[in-house]
């Protein structure tokens, strides 16, 4: 519920945002202006934001329950590779949000 508020989601549900946007040349799944945002976008930001708090779960999980060596480095490294790949992908959605809004 929380990464569904967190992500725009009731902005969606409140503005009436279309799911997609239809151009001439296909669909686009974010609006590229940082004023406004479509379902999907709200939708992919939802499950980027889990995939973050999956992360740090592992890295939780480790931390409180250590478990033999390889299986602790294996959490790790998994919860510290599903937080990169939020964070990055998070950047490139804005890069792409600012970059076309320009």
């Amino acid at each position: 519920m929380t990464a569904a508020l967190l992500s725009g989601g009731l902005f969606c549900l409140v503005m009436g945002a279309p799911p997609v946007i239809t151009t001439p040349r296909g669909f686009i799944f974010y609006y590229p202006g940082v004023d406004y945002q479509t379902g999907a976008e709200a939708f992919i930001v939802a499950l980027l934001t889990l995939m973050g708090v999956a992360g740090l779960i592992a890295i939780h999980h480790n931390a409180s329950k250590p478990q033999s060596e390889g299986r602790s480095l294996a959490f790790t490294l998994l919860g510290l590779f599903l937080i990169l790949m939020c964070v990055l992908a998070l950047a490139w959605l804005i890069y792409l949000k600012i970059l076309f809004y320009i």
